[in-house]
């Protein structure tokens, strides 16, 4: 099944909501973590008694910092490190086959096997198929010829991606 479409402004906004949501879990977990380290931090500042105590202190602090900004700031850091490499590799203007073995980009001769791809997330109009944790390989629907197309890619990537992040 091939595809071959522009990413737009309007695409790549609909692409960056998609990219950046996750489950509301994770940012509880990161700030329950975050809240602990810090009250841990001022806890061991507040005895100010030894240099380990304010070493531990101080180091517990850092750590809650940077549990609070994984919290909220991670998949926008994710976004802005992983989207220019993107388009320097791939551009704008996308176009691939989607087979049973798996995905070939046109501008790559390779074909990235299913067994590569490690999640994918979907909405009706939008599909990104991760290739690691951060970089991901995205088509939008308008890149497909007609409705049966986007619903038989649809099918294809549920049957052969594992883990899905819908």
């Amino acid at each position: 099944m091939n595809f071959s479409g522009e990413i737009t402004p309007a695409i790549q906004c609909k692409f960056r909501a998609l990219y950046c949501k996750r489950k509301p879990m994770y940012p509880i977990i990161y700030c329950i973590v975050g809240m602990l380290m810090l009250t841990m931090g001022l806890l061991q500042l507040v005895e100010l008694g030894r240099l380990h105590t304010v070493a531990f202190g101080v180091t517990m602090l850092l750590f809650g910092c940077v549990s609070l900004l994984m919290a909220f700031c991670l998949p926008q850091i994710w976004w802005r490190w992983w989207w220019p490499q993107f388009l320097r590799v791939f551009g704008t203007q996308l176009a691939g086959e989607v087979t049973a073995a798996g995905l070939r980009p046109t501008q790559d001769t390779s074909v990235i096997t299913w067994r590569h791809v490690v999640a994918a997330k979907h909405t009706d109009s939008l599909l990104l198929l991760y290739l690691n944790k951060v970089s991901a390989y995205p088509i939008h629907k308008s890149m497909t010829k007609t409705e049966s197309d986007w619903a038989e890619l649809v099918i294809l990537v549920k049957k052969n991606v594992l883990y899905r992040l819908d």
